[in-house]
């Protein structure tokens, strides 16, 4: 077999200057030496059935035993079941690993990794070095994605804009969130920074971090990206609105999630509630002296980084024995 490896998602994220395709490529080898001389290893992102039915017949030349279906770059699909059950008919057993349930044996995070690759990408600068007037939230979103323009829309309803550093899409309310170079004109588009915290006069101006991730499901699985990672790093108390089972999972790593400062709306079942809750912490803490009350939780947020080490390593661990 000249190739034991599938990947539909050859140039994710091109033209952004990032590690992303080279550390994709860096997982996809390391899956590719594990595996058995008669096994095979298909990353999910981008594969639709059409894809998969059409590769069937090359793919049946060979005698196939095993085949490791892996979410690595996005969450798996709404197609992954149909994706799984054409793959059965050429192999013995389908082994689903990468973004599953974070108590499977075959659950592996590729954004905690790559977050823990590039780390010093991330602390570029100082940043405990916070400034005397500090922003109550930062709240960046690229993507329209739904849930994130509620939020925005909420935040913006309640005249809590001037609070944070916000963007939505296009509109934001600080010049720019992003490092960049060149002229910027008037319908650019902003660019997806996955490889650091934006510009230090913007990280070290704010206090809580709003992570509003790629989903927002009821799914068992469980899709970190990098941005939930970017306050743990970055030493930020943090909100995420994400998977329902997001904060379990954290919970399950080591993780601080503030609960005491924050509360626990996160446990609640809506989406509506969730943004609810956002608000009323942002309410609230707008009224704080929100620089001592950074100084007063720095302890933890430096422990929440050596959580992040401690899980980074392990999961880095199981990389490398995911499919063996």
């Amino acid at each position: 077999m000249k190739t034991n490896v599938l990947n539909q998602m050859l140039s994710f994220n091109k033209g952004n200057n990032c590690n992303s395709n080279k550390h994709l490529q860096t997982v996809l080898t390391s899956f590719s030496r594990q595996v058995g001389e008669n096994d095979f290893v298909v990353h999910e992102g981008w594969l639709t059935p059409e894809i998969v039915k059409g590769v069937l017949p090359h793919l049946k030349k060979y005698s196939i035993r095993n085949i490791y279906l892996a979410s690595l770059v996005d969450e798996f699909s709404h197609f992954c079941d149909d994706n799984t059950k054409y793959l059965k008919k050429i192999c013995n057993e389908v082994v689903i690993v990468g973004n599953t349930s974070i108590d499977s044996l075959y659950y592996y995070s590729f954004w905690l990794d790559y977050a823990y690759t590039y780390r010093e990408n991330f602390m570029s600068f100082d940043v405990t070095d916070i400034h005397k007037s500090m922003k109550t939230y930062m709240s960046l979103n690229r993507k329209p994605h739904r849930h994130r323009f509620l939020l925005w829309r909420k935040l913006q309803d309640k005249k809590l804009g001037k609070h944070g550093h916000l963007s939505f899409s296009n509109l934001q309310n600080l010049k720019v969130d992003v490092p960049t170079t060149g002229t910027v004109d008037k319908d650019w588009v902003i660019p997806n920074d996955i490889s650091s915290l934006g510009l230090p006069e913007n990280w070290n101006t704010h206090f809580l971090n709003i992570v509003t991730e790629t989903n927002h499901t009821d799914n068992s699985n469980v899709f970190f990206s990098e941005k939930s990672f970017k306050p743990i790093i970055g030493h930020r108390p943090f909100m995420i609105l994400g998977d329902s089972g997001i904060y379990s999972s954290l919970h399950k790593l080591g993780f601080d999630t503030f609960d005491d400062i924050l509360g626990t709306g996160y446990k609640s079942t809506t989406l509506t509630s969730k943004i609810d809750w956002i608000i009323d912490v942002i309410q609230s803490l707008k009224k704080e002296n929100k620089v001592k009350l950074y100084k007063k939780i720095l302890p933890r947020l430096e422990e929440n980084y050596k959580v992040f080490l401690k899980v980074g390593n392990e999961n880095r661990k199981k990389r490398d024995n995911l499919c063996r």
